[in-house]
């Protein structure tokens, strides 16, 4: 062994030159490899030569960061470089890609500098995300880094949120209903009348009565967002690992190695799963079938020859204790029966609310009373039909008779509206059944013949009929009392009974009678907020259009009576008549002006819409708010008809907004 290692010196120093030359050769040959690699690096295509990471590149290439080169992300020091050559070199690399990327990398200069500085943004539809408060200090026990939010692959995106992980820092560990933070801290206070389900409803009395969130919404969220171990096993192969406590873990995988919380974690989905049925309670539980008819009633199933119509109520998830509040008024097979109480219907609702239960009632008495006269009727017709084997006219006619009973049992103040048309099919079922045994119909009572009295009798008489409404579609204020009481004109005109509130007109439905009909009206009856505008007249002291002060009319360029057009083309051909070719280009020129007002509109209504909601003076507070509407009338306008006076009205709310 001795005399091997001495030979092995005396062979080093006897050709010593030689060894030393190529080993400088190597190194030099090394380094340059290694430099060629570095570089290569500044090429984002080269990480794909190595590394199975084709569906990265590919959404690198289509995203916002298409510009940015991977090292300017993706840090590494020559060290790292160098190691990484050699484990190429020797195949021991790893083709999987797990590259970190540090928020030194996101908050350098030139890239995302000033998101501490300037934290709030806005996200999704009513979030304002604070990058401050999520990055600065720790949440839950743990710090979190860019990429906790922002990593690669989100639907096929690159360094994009995926709010998944939003929902489960919110809702992981929390009871029902509840979220890390409260419901505030992402969703504005709804202050205002929301629709749901046709149903108008208003937070408000219910906030001053200090109720919380999960009081009504019961659960919003569906999911553990536990960790199996099969997802440690995915990384850790040898199985045994040292057994930490969360933070520790969070500490090593989150803020240390920046892997994605869903790369452990289950998905926790964020939704409406499950609301207050006015205070929960399930009647089945204690009395069985005993309400089989009124739930389905209730639930507007059941009849035969009918479709499904469920009640609103239902539909709101209002359940049985929701109004059957009262004393018990005896029992039936043993179990209680608790009466509705009016007030119920005036504490969610109002004073007419209670008016119309009332109404309900009486009108169900006497929708049971014609299905029962029809019933009868009927029983004289089916013996006839049995005798002459007229199956069609049987299976009509016991339908009658069914459904009559199901009326009867189901109490049609359960739903109103599914009991009207029962009773209004059992006329038709039993015309029908006459005429297949030659015998007369029965006459359709008055109060059955149009759905249009279902709105008025049922409903409106005692709820009253709206006034002025805003009518999204038309854009505008739509004047009902003119349009019911003054002309006539019935509700079905307008609406489909089948689905309450909903409109089954078109706005270019109102053009036969108001754009040079019968009732051709001036335009700023309609067109309220565009005549604003072009007058100078909006909330705010704008100048007058040019063309307003010329004395130019709407007409003088859109036309008149059937012919009125907002299709620019018309218009363009208006302008070159009355002046010359060159003004087609400037209507064009003003076209291109609006849509540029346009887009920085809506930029300064996102940007009010955040301030808003943080200013704690009152008075700011209503500035900005009074702000917020102008510039939304002025883009519901179309700032092509008051160019100088939208750009006016967007200046003063710039200065509003930066308290100039």
């Amino acid at each position: 062994m001795r005399e091997m290692i001495s030979d092995f010196f005396r062979f080093l120093g006897e050709y010593r030159r030689p060894i030393l030359k190529i080993v400088i050769f190597l190194l030099i040959l090394f380094v340059a490899y290694n430099g060629v690699f570095f570089i290569s690096l500044n090429h984002p295509k080269s990480c794909t030569v190595c590394h199975y990471m084709d569906p990265y590149y590919e959404q690198w290439k289509s995203s916002s960061h298409n510009g940015v080169k991977c090292l300017k992300c993706h840090t590494f020091k020559p060290l790292f470089i160098t190691v990484t050559t050699v484990k190429y070199l020797t195949g021991t690399y790893n083709p999987r890609p797990h590259a970190v990327v540090k928020d030194d990398s996101c908050l350098s200069k030139g890239c995302h500098s000033l998101r501490l500085e300037k934290p709030e943004v806005p996200f999704a539809e009513e979030v304002v995300f604070d990058h401050k408060e999520h990055m600065e200090k720790l949440k839950r026990g743990e710090k979190l880094t860019c990429t906790s939010c922002h990593y690669q692959v989100v639907q096929g995106e690159h360094m994009t949120v995926d709010s998944r992980v939003c929902f489960l820092c919110h809702f992981k560990g929390t009871g029902p209903g509840q979220a890390v933070g409260g419901c505030t801290s992402c969703h504005r206070n709804p202050g205002e009348v929301e629709t749901h389900v046709g149903f108008r409803f208003n937070h408000a009395p219910y906030l001053k009565r200090g109720l919380e969130c999960h009081n009504c919404h019961l659960r919003v969220a569906e999911g553990t967002g536990k960790v199996e171990k099969d997802r440690c096993y995915s990384c850790h192969v040898e199985r045994k690992r040292e057994k930490l406590d969360r933070i520790s873990l969070h500490k090593i995988h989150v803020t240390g190695q920046h892997l994605p919380c869903l790369s452990c974690h289950e998905e926790i989905r964020h939704e409406i799963v499950e609301m207050a049925k006015m205070f929960g309670g399930n009647c089945t539980s204690c009395h069985g079938s005993l309400h089989e008819e009124k739930e389905e009633i209730y639930m507007g199933t059941g009849a035969r020859g009918i479709p499904p119509s469920p009640s609103l109520m239902f539909v709101a998830q209002v359940a049985c204790d929701g109004c059957h509040k009262g004393a018990v008024r005896g029992e039936t097979k043993g179990e209680r029966q608790i009466s509705a109480l009016r007030q119920t219907c005036v504490e969610c609702h109002s004073t007419e609310y209670g008016k119309m239960l009332n109404t309900w009632m009486t009108w169900g008495e006497r929708i049971i009373k014609e299905t029962k006269k029809v019933r009868a009727r009927g029983r004289v017709l089916l013996a006839k039909a049995k005798e002459k084997g007229i199956k069609d006219a049987v299976s009509l006619l016991e339908d009658i008779s069914a459904n009559a009973e199901l009326l009867e049992r189901g109490v049609p103040a359960h739903n109103i509206t599914f009991a009207w048309e029962i009773a209004r099919t059992a006329y038709t079922q039993y015309s029908i059944a006459a005429g297949y045994l030659g015998e007369k119909p029965l006459p359709l009572p008055d109060f059955l013949s149009s759905p249009e009295k279902t709105c008025i009798s049922l409903c409106h008489g005692d709820l009253g009929i709206p006034g002025d409404v805003e009518v999204e579609s038309l854009g505008t204020a739509f004047p009902h009392s003119t349009h019911r009481e003054d002309l006539g004109l019935p509700c079905t005109r307008c609406h489909t009974p089948e689905k309450h509130r909903v409109e089954k007109f078109r706005p270019g439905e109102c053009t036969g009678c108001h754009h040079g009909g019968e009732a051709e009206l001036e335009c700023a009856t309609c067109h309220v907020k565009t005549s604003a505008l072009y007058a100078g007249k909006s909330d705010g002291n704008l100048p007058p259009s040019e063309m307003f002060e010329a004395e130019v009319n709407c007409t003088d360029c859109h036309g008149e009576g059937s012919h009125i057009s907002a299709d620019t083309r018309k218009i363009r051909e208006r302008c070159i008549e009355c002046h010359d070719e060159s003004y087609g280009e400037t209507l064009e020129e003003w076209l291109d002006a609006s849509a540029e007002v346009r887009k920085r509109g809506e930029k300064l209504l996102e940007e009010l819409l955040l301030v808003t909601e943080k200013r704690e003076n009152p008075d700011e507070k209503a500035l900005l708010e009074e702000t917020r509407k102008l510039v939304s009338s002025i883009l519901a306008a179309n700032p092509v008809h008051n160019l100088d006076g939208a750009e006016k009205a967007l200046a003063e709310g710039e200065k509003a907004l930066r308290k100039e």
